[in-house]
């Protein structure tokens, strides 16, 4: 199986060594490494579908060494999926406010029906993967409780998430009830002047083709020459 590393303090720590310790373990696990910093609320995610004591990146990295408060490492024994980048250890998915959320998975999944939905949705193609996506779709379901478990209030979720979300129906709801009410306006019009007949039927030709701004328009240019 994999084989996992982790750090969180209160201050900055040096863990190079440790890291070097644990990476020299890659001779049993040599489907690849990956580390996730995380530092200002971003993660830093670096990755090869290598071993790790064969990578001269990773080499390089340690060289440089590690100054950390929370970092995730990982050294992958592959039981599910090809050793191919996509596959390597650590994922990182989106919930629907933008949050990112970072999985490293040891072991493997023996009742996967639960997870089998997401194999189209997926990059690659281990179980690991697919965990992460079940974990943000149960987030995104319960966004208001995982919001106040991390501080965030309703307002802000509205604000953040559901309003840039929803902008683009909000604004189409609203252009179709300007066309139907502007349409119900031209035809009282055209029923006291013939003459905008003509124009106040190329309402219904444009709705029927979807160009919402080109009937209210019309619509609109009806309401004003009959004002």
């Amino acid at each position: 199986m994999c084989e996992l590393f982790a750090v969180s303090a209160k201050e900055q720590v040096r863990v190079t060594e440790l890291l070097r310790e644990f990476f020299a373990h890659s001779k049993e696990h040599s489907n690849g490494w990956g580390i996730a910093v995380f530092e200002h609320g971003t993660q830093n995610v670096e990755r090869e579908p290598v071993r790790a004591g064969s990578s001269q990146y990773l080499k390089n990295r340690l060289s440089a060494g590690f100054l950390v408060t929370t970092m995730m490492a990982h050294i992958r024994k592959a039981t599910i999926g090809t050793v191919d980048y996509k596959n390597t250890h650590p994922f990182v998915k989106r919930d629907v406010s933008g949050r990112s959320w970072t999985l490293m998975h040891n072991g493997t999944i023996f009742e996967p029906g639960v997870l089998n939905p997401y194999v189209h949705r997926q990059e690659g193609s281990t179980d690991s993967e697919r965990v992460l996506l079940y974990l943000v779709d149960r987030i995104n379901e319960n966004l208001e409780d995982v919001g106040a478990t991390m501080g965030v209030s309703r307002w802000g979720i509205i604000r953040d998430v559901l309003l840039p979300q929803a902008t683009g129906t909000i604004l189409e709801m609203m252009s179709y009830f300007f066309v139907n009410c502007m349409m119900t306006i031209s035809a009282v019009s055209f029923l006291a002047n013939v003459s905008n007949k003509p124009i106040a039927l190329m309402i219904t030709q444009f709705e029927g083709q979807m160009q919402m701004e080109c009937a209210a328009f019309v619509s609109l240019l009806i309401l004003v020459v009959n004002i």
